[in-house]
């Protein structure tokens, strides 16, 4: 008679064992489930950024286009400054509305007229501007999934300056 010795690995599960899946997925689904909510707000939140800085992007770029004719034909770069902003404002909403249909946003816009003889601090950031510049910020708000519903604002800022080209007046 050939006896035969079972391995431990053989051997027969006990009753205590069964169910043993089934406990530790109930015990990480919690800890799954907040994985994914914070994934998911800070995919959503990137996504909310890029649209915005393109809207804004967008609304100074056409802000910058209304400069004085007059006087960029005598050779001096200057804007507009009430139709620049109001440009800036309407390019800048359009494309929030379409990019941002769900999520309430402010829009502000600011038109600088500065040159390199006579820079001017920028009124939000500080730095010295030496160009014509048209800024645009917006403010997203949204909710996030992960922080029960609270609401989180999303920053952005665009800028455009007239720049001065090399040679073009000589």
């Amino acid at each position: 008679m050939v006896s035969r010795r079972r391995r431990r690995d053989d051997r027969p599960r006990g009753r205590g064992e069964r169910g043993a899946v089934s406990a530790w997925f109930v015990l990480a689904l919690p800890a799954f489930l907040l994985v994914l909510a914070l994934v998911a707000d800070v995919g959503r939140f990137f996504v909310l950024h890029s649209l915005a800085q393109s809207a804004a992007d967008l609304g100074a770029l056409a802000g910058v286009q209304e400069l004085d004719l007059e006087r960029l034909a005598e050779g001096e770069r200057w804007l507009l400054v009430e139709r620049a902003e109001a440009a800036a404002y309407a390019v800048t909403d359009a494309n929030a509305r379409a990019v941002l249909p769900g999520d309430p946003y402010a829009i502000e816009t600011l038109a600088v007229n500065a040159d390199a003889g006579a820079p001017r601090r920028h009124p939000w950031s500080g730095r010295w501007l030496r160009d014509p510049t048209v800024s645009v910020r917006i403010v997203v708000t949204a909710r996030s999934f992960f922080l029960g519903g609270r609401k989180v604002s999303v920053r952005v800022q665009g800028d455009a300056s007239v720049m001065e080209r090399p040679g073009f007046w000589e």
